[in-house]
């Protein structure tokens, strides 16, 4: 069997693969399910200071033609206090779970961080990348001062790993990333979701209630590699995370090519036939390449880069 270890920093998982935050991330029995589906770690729902309710539904509409999918949940969430209880089962099972965590001032961060640290996490996302966040999403990476310091904030008290999940929506994803990298983080995760809508063309209205939303899926991949691309290009000793329309085990090896250390897969689960084997599939998959090839895992990240 080939071996699947893979590194991310200071952090080694069994497998490439992570659960993408927002898609069976919610409670901790989905979040079993998923690491016996075979996968090296699971990024949980997005989670901040106090509970919010989101947008009112229809929060998710499919797109089967792209096998993409477009949302506007609005990072629904209990809140820390009553997520922290949903997951304390972990203290015993330690299973290798990144807290995904949203804010717009230091503090929210400073308390989030230091009620989950109490979780042993194996890494904190910090989401500051949402198209349909509001106040919490697009708006903090967009304000350079703000984004620093909540980066900067999660770096002092977090005791794991710090990554940040960057958007495509930025006008150039790299200078965002050299504000991450250059105020602590260990890793970047690219990327979140496109800003999107689709219109009803009988009731000639929006599909979603919030109107727009975010589109994931096969439709964004191209984007999620050229983002990974690029980033490699300039930060080669920072990992990257890639994320966006991972299906498959070909596609899981095009952004280690493009430089990813390790994927998110979220929106695959909406279209593959046995959700319980997605994991194992793909693993198994990419072993028959690897074999095939006569390569180990990590020789594939930045390969394209090579001339």
């Amino acid at each position: 069997m080939t071996d699947l270890q893979t590194q991310i920093g200071d952090i080694s998982i069994r497998s490439p693969l992570i659960l993408a935050a927002g898609v069976l991330g919610t409670s901790f029995s989905s979040i079993k399910r998923v690491y016996n589906n075979g996968f090296g770690a699971m990024v949980s729902k997005s989670i901040g200071i106090k509970p919010n309710a989101g947008y009112v539904n229809p929060t998710i509409f499919l797109l089967p033609e792209t096998r993409s999918a477009m949302n506007a949940v609005g990072l629904a969430n209990p809140g820390v206090e009553d997520f922290f209880e949903k997951m304390k089962p972990n203290l015993e099972e330690k299973l290798p779970i990144i807290y995904s965590i949203y804010g717009n001032e230091e503090e929210q961060i400073r308390a989030i961080i230091e009620k989950l640290n109490q979780l042993n996490p194996l890494a904190y996302e910090l989401n500051v990348s949402c198209p349909h966040g509001g106040k919490f999403g697009l708006s903090v990476l967009h304000d350079d001062e703000l984004f620093r310091s909540l980066v900067t904030t999660a770096k002092k008290y977090a005791t794991c790993p710090v990554w940040v999940k960057l958007s495509p929506n930025a006008v150039n994803i790299t200078d965002y990333a050299e504000i991450a990298i250059s105020s602590g983080a260990d890793a970047i995760v690219a990327i979140n979701t496109l800003k999107a809508m689709v219109i009803d063309i009988e009731t000639m209205t929006p599909v979603l209630a919030n109107k727009a939303g975010g589109l994931s899926g096969k439709a964004i991949k191209p984007i999620g590699v050229r983002a990974v691309y690029d980033l490699y290009s300039r930060f080669p000793k920072t990992p990257i995370i890639g994320v966006g329309g991972i299906e498959t085990a070909e596609d899981v090896i095009e952004y280690l090519l493009a430089g990813a250390s390790a994927v998110e897969i979220g929106t695959a689960f909406a279209y593959t036939d046995d959700q319980e084997k997605l994991g194992t599939q793909i693993n198994s998959e990419l072993e028959s390449y690897l074999k095939d090839k006569g390569l180990k895992l990590e020789e594939l990240i930045g390969k394209a880069h090579k001339e």
